[in-house]
């Protein structure tokens, strides 16, 4: 079975963010650009410029969902630990009393991933993946699957494997998947996933699965391109993106109300200590 084939076989669970444009560009406030405009009147009215006009939005409840900033995991409830700092997160679910982490290790496609106990000191890693483990509709199971890439020497071989974690005990049960001659068992690819994009001074938020349009928001100027760098649905109405400077040293969650094409403060600017990755915990699938 070739590695393309298992690489689709994975589901990646919250929201896949297309954003076209870098990330580079100069923070200081500045006149609107051309693409700014919309037709919401509000808009309009926005202070300029990527970092006034965050500064200048109505602060909101903290998020719902637990995230990563930089090395540090916030849960819902307030509470804080600290993450290894050799590695950036790249998406987190709880495990038992710990985490199983994605972290970015890029080779060929795939990532690295560990298991971290609940103050986040590193148990063990487990191997790499292509995708975010999948946590079931009820939220009692993460499925992934672990390969090796075909471009890795023989003496570094390790065997596909699908593992299915118990989320309350932290059991991974775990067995071999035979490439040659096994089918790569199916983990469905999660509804209500979305992929967010600018386009000529509007926000466009589209269901991944579907193709159906799920927003079509103001955008408060060109300069949000780039900018955005993962997100995650709150709630039915409320989508929650990470919002970076310029330079990727601090980064702020925002959350728009899809219905009204609102803004608001979730998470004030934080630093990135060093990473400018920002990941929100799985999800159940849908």
């Amino acid at each position: 079975m070739s590695t393309r084939r298992v690489m689709g076989a994975l589901a990646v669970v919250g929201v896949l963010v297309v954003v076209g444009g870098g990330c580079g560009g100069d923070d200081r406030d500045g006149a609107p650009s051309p693409d700014a405009t919309s037709a919401d009147a509000s808009a309009s009215t926005a202070p300029a410029g990527p970092i006034g006009w965050v500064d200048a939005l109505p602060i909101g409840p903290p998020p719902t969902i637990g995230y990563v900033i930089g090395h540090t995991y916030h849960s819902p409830d307030g509470r804080t630990v600290e993450l290894p700092r050799d590695r950036g997160i790249t998406a987190i679910a709880r495990l038992g009393d710990g985490f199983l982490v994605v972290d970015d290790r890029y080779f060929e496609g795939t990532a690295g991933v560990e298991l971290l106990d609940a103050r986040g000191n590193r148990v063990r890693e487990i191997g790499t993946v292509a995708g975010t483990p999948v946590l079931s509709p009820d939220g009692s199971t993460l499925r992934w699957i672990t390969f090796t890439p075909s471009e890795v020497s023989r003496s570094e071989w390790r065997p596909t494997r699908l593992h299915t974690a118990d989320v309350a005990t932290g059991e991974i049960r775990s067995r071999v998947i035979h490439r040659d001659r096994d089918e790569l068992p199916e983990i469905p690819q999660p509804e209500g996933l979305a992929e967010v994009s600018v386009r000529r001074g509007v926000v466009l938020v589209v269901d991944h699965v579907t193709g159906e349009q799920v927003a079509r928001l103001p955008s408060p100027g060109s300069w949000i391109r780039g900018r955005i760098r993962s997100a995650a649905w709150e709630d039915r109405a409320h989508l929650l993106v990470s919002y970076v400077r310029g330079n990727g040293r601090a980064a702020t969650i925002l959350r728009v109300d899809v219905r009204t094409g609102d803004w608001s403060l979730a998470v004030d600017w934080t630093p990135t200590q060093r990473s400018s990755t920002v990941a929100f915990e799985t999800g159940p699938a849908d």
